[in-house]
């Protein structure tokens, strides 16, 4: 019964938002009259106050932007009052479709849950309008972010042309390469081993560890050369994939990577085998624990945390506290001992660092039809890109969440700093102080320039100056050249996008469930590799890359 009045609910509000929509004027027409008086770039947007509505999710830790102070200084810094209607942070894309589809829902809709099919599935319907025309006559800070990322207009660019969301950029430097392993630096000190270079100097690095008691207890044997952990759909601490791409590049997302503007298929090549044949050698020798397929992250954790002297050598995951927790975890503070493995470079010279990341997230924000005054809103999104705007929503309000850093302070990234966060006693469980949901401009400049404590050595070892740290030496040299990875963001049509995911759940389901059976045995790299490749006829492969060759070519070329 619940079922049928929320269908019916949903029905009733589709007939009424499409009989309202008739005596709507023209998009045209509203582009004529604006309350904007200030040209692009020009702050506050009007002489006299306006008003917007937006919806918007509620993170728990974020108070009512109603009641915010983060978006009070906004309101100034636009002169735009707003009224924010809230949708919770988990379940927020079927709440904001129950909006739309009753018609009730407002100007703007940001940070709801709305994805790229969402956006060309309303935009062709004309609830979300498109923003073409609005850049480019009306962008300002916009447009000056994507001069730092020439890609990002491609990337957020319907089938039909039109680009229906602004994006949110956030440049954190270590999850563009997220694919990491550790190893303990005192483990190799006391064997007399260097940092492995390549799989055979790892191979070699795991049988040390494996048969000369590197933590030196009185238990020999009981240490663990290397080991990950299991975590559905997470590809962070799964060993092979970090293993796998000194051998070729390998996405475990979709097993695609480019050659010479074309999509290709990596997970039926001999160097893909090759790589299954090495991770297969590591398992069967008891160096990559077998564990490593079955258990979770808190079993990972208990072994790496486990009183006494450590067990694990190295092991694969974005951070190391998954598995050693922090310095402060163990008394012996464990995890300064864990450093980052370089990708390893393979037989044949491959030796990439795995690209998981861009820097922006497409379909933020979006303007609706209901949208009286279309440019005051794109320029209300568009004020967001601002460095004030940004270091007041995503940073926090000056004083209460950050301050001007210490003269001749450094940041993470050693330059001078750019701003210091503070430590706020009593901090209220729903800070009013920021806004981290709205659209910004979060560079990995602005990131990296927080201050940081340089005077004290403990510094060097916390979070985000080591990851930083990490990442830049081991990780950024070693990431794929130009026209190597295929786009994090490619758009299809609501029709590509059913027939994609049909062949890709059966393909990617197919190949991971193989991965694990040659790795550990159960199926033969020679015995049973002719009939693994014939499988892919089944599952239409070539129609399958044909259908993401087409959205490549129509974005990027």
């Amino acid at each position: 019964m619940r079922l049928f009045r929320i269908v019916l609910l949903v029905v009733l509000g589709a007939l009424g938002l499409f009989a309202c929509r008739e005596k709507r004027p023209s998009l045209a027409e509203l582009m004529e009259h604006t309350a904007v008086t200030a040209a692009p770039g020009e702050l506050p947007l009007t002489e006299e106050r306006a008003e917007l509505t937006v919806l918007v999710n509620k993170p728990p830790w974020v108070s009512d932007l109603n009641r915010n102070e983060s978006t009070a200084w906004y309101e100034e810094y636009t002169n735009v009052r707003v009224r924010y209607i809230h949708v919770p942070q988990h379940g927020q894309r079927e709440t904001t479709n129950l909006h739309i589809a009753a018609g009730d829902y407002p100007d703007i809709i940001m940070n709801a849950g709305m994805s790229t099919i969402d956006e060309i599935n309303y935009g062709s319907q004309g609830i979300f309008i498109p923003l073409n025309d609005l850049i480019e006559e009306h962008g300002y800070w916009y447009n000056k972010a994507i001069e730092r990322i020439p890609i990002l207009p491609a990337a957020i660019t319907q089938p039909d042309g039109n680009i229906y969301g602004l994006p949110n950029i956030n440049e954190a430097f270590h999850t563009f390469y997220s694919i990491k392993a550790w190893i303990n630096q005192d483990w190799l000190d006391n064997l007399g081993l260097q940092m492995p270079e390549t799989t055979e100097e790892f191979y070699q690095t795991l049988r040390a560890f494996q048969t000369q008691n590197p933590n030196g207890d009185r238990t020999r044997g009981d240490e663990i050369p290397f080991m990950g952990y299991f975590r559905p759909n997470v590809f962070q601490p799964v060993p092979y994939v970090f293993l796998l791409n000194s051998f070729v590049y390998f996405n475990p997302n979709n097993y695609l990577a480019m050659n010479n503007g074309n999509v290709v298929f990596v997970a039926n090549t001999e160097e893909f085998r090759e790589g299954l044949r090495y991770v297969a050698r590591l398992v069967d020798e008891g160096l990559l624990h077998r564990a490593s397929f079955t258990q979770n992250i808190d079993q990972a954790r208990q072994l790496g945390t486990s009183p006494g002297a450590p067990r694990i050598g190295a092991f694969t995951d974005f951070v190391w506290w998954n598995f050693v927790g922090d310095r402060l975890d163990t008394p012996e503070h464990r995890a300064d001992n864990y450093v980052a493995i370089p990708p390893l470079r393979g037989p044949q010279g491959v030796r990439y660092a795995l690209e998981t990341g861009n820097g922006f997230n497409p379909a933020w924000a979006q303007i609706t039809d209901n949208a009286r005054d279309p440019i005051l809103a794109f320029r209300w999104l568009d004020a967001m890109y601002s460095l004030e705007a940004t270091k007041v929503l995503q940073l926090g309000i000056m004083g209460r969440v950050r301050d001007d850093p210490d003269p001749g302070a450094l940041g993470i990234n050693r330059l001078p700093a750019i701003w210091k966060l503070l430590v706020i006693p009593n901090a209220p469980p729903e800070s009013p102080y920021y806004a981290p949901q709205f659209l910004g401009n979060r560079t990995s400049e602005l990131r990296l320039g927080e201050q940081a404590d340089w005077d004290n050595p403990v510094t060097y070892h916390d979070r985000e100056p080591k990851l930083y740290r990490e990442t830049l030496e081991k990780y950024y040299p070693h990431r794929p050249p130009e026209g190597v990875a295929l786009p994090h963001n490619l758009n299809y049509t609501t029709i590509e996008a059913a027939e994609l995911g049909r062949m890709a759940n059966q393909i990617n389901t197919f190949v991971g469930e193989s991965i694990v059976a040659f790795i550990t045995g159960n199926k033969n790299l020679d015995r049973d590799w002719a009939s693994y490749i014939g499988e892919f006829r089944r599952l239409e492969l070539t129609q399958y890359l044909q259908l993401i060759q087409n959205a490549y070519n129509r974005q990027y070329r």
